[in-house]
């Protein structure tokens, strides 16, 4: 090998080494998607805390707080969605082999008509603020869709959506799930 091949090939695999160190971080986003783990489909869980502080008869609203993943990073705690914990009148809760209990029931507070944030009291019941969309207050009927009054409609496409809750240890979990508003049925969002 001859003084100028040699120069040809170390010039060559000098270039070759700093076109690699100026790809790969370049690269890295664009293949993250691609060669990142998916997750396992799960949906989260939040514990809202000990089961007895939901008394009989009463309505109760709470904030849902979870943690998300960025990438490797971890996001701080937030307030991600709101929820209506509804007890019967029943003196005990009662539960079965997989957790439920037919004395509790939760609702999201998320309007199915354009996804407002529905308030509760109890002269009113369930009220969207929006567009006047009224849902049942009674246990048997919680959260399905109530007429306003003699001629008018409720713009509400479907009841208040349930979300799946067990009690675990003594403590009531929920599954986090919003759904898409303004469709006839509930569809989990994505």
């Amino acid at each position: 090998m001859n003084r100028r091949s040699f120069l040809v090939w170390a010039n060559g695999v000098l270039g070759g080494i700093v076109g690699l160190v100026v790809a790969v971080p370049l690269l890295g986003p664009l293949l993250d998607p691609v060669l990142r783990k998916q997750g396992s489909g799960e949906r989260p869980r939040v514990d809202v805390g000990p089961v007895d502080q939901f008394k009989p008869g009463t309505v109760t609203q709470t904030m849902l707080v979870t943690s998300k993943m960025d990438g490797p990073i971890k996001m701080p705690p937030r307030p991600d969605l709101g929820v209506f914990v509804i007890r019967d009148t029943a003196k005990t809760i009662t539960v079965d082999a997989e957790g439920r209990s037919p004395n509790l029931k939760v609702l999201s507070r998320e309007c199915p008509h354009l996804g407002c944030n529905v308030d509760y009291d109890k002269a009113n019941g369930f009220l969207c603020p929006c567009h006047n969309s009224r849902f049942a207050t009674e246990f048997e009927k919680a959260g399905t869709k109530q007429e306003i009054r003699a001629g008018a409609t409720n713009p509400s496409p479907r009841r208040l959506d349930s979300l799946d809750a067990r009690i675990e240890d003594g403590r009531l979990v929920i599954e986090v799930v919003h759904f898409r508003p303004g469709r006839p049925q509930a569809e989990p969002r994505a």
